[in-house]
């Protein structure tokens, strides 16, 4: 007698896929925290408290680095078993960030403050959503269709032996 085995929902070890998604959430709240902070700075630089401007300064570097680790978790969130927009959309916001910095560095205020204000939506966004049991859902392993026993009759690669 043989027994079938039932398929699995996805290619994850529920462990490892839990140390990936805490990760991720560690990382990308940490990420949007800092992203928050930098509105903050900059407004208390501009009521006139001016060493405020290193911190804006320091926190967009140190934000970068965040930010890396974050598309580094992310693509292991995504290797163990889970969605794979994740990496895409951390990875291309850590890139904006990357811009953002040097837009804030070049002095070019009509880049640097609403990509920042994109870039906060999208680090708020992905921090609230790595919260929620959607990030804990995993990607559906693609099966072939299944063919009729009509196809199967007319399958070229059939062998009859």
């Amino acid at each position: 007698m043989t027994s079938v085995s039932t398929p699995t929902t996805g290619p994850r070890s529920s462990a490892v896929f839990g140390v990936s998604r805490w990760l991720l959430r560690i990382l990308l709240t940490l990420t949007a925290l800092l992203l928050f902070t930098q509105p903050v700075s900059i407004g208390q630089y501009l009521q006139g408290r001016f060493t405020m401007l290193d911190m804006h300064a320091a926190v967009g570097s140190g934000v970068i680095v965040v930010s890396f680790f974050a598309a580094c978790a992310a693509v292991f969130y995504t290797i163990v078993g889970g969605r794979v927009w994740v990496p895409i959309t951390v990875g291309v916001t850590g890139f904006l960030i990357e811009i953002q910095v040097g837009m804030g560095y070049a002095h070019q205020l009509g880049i640097h403050v609403p990509l920042g204000v994109t870039i906060i939506a999208a680090g708020i966004l992905l921090a609230i959503w790595v919260w929620t049991p959607a990030s804990g859902r995993s990607r559906a392993r693609r099966r072939p269709p299944i063919k009729t026993p009509d196809e199967v009759d007319r399958d070229p690669e059939r062998v009859i032996g």
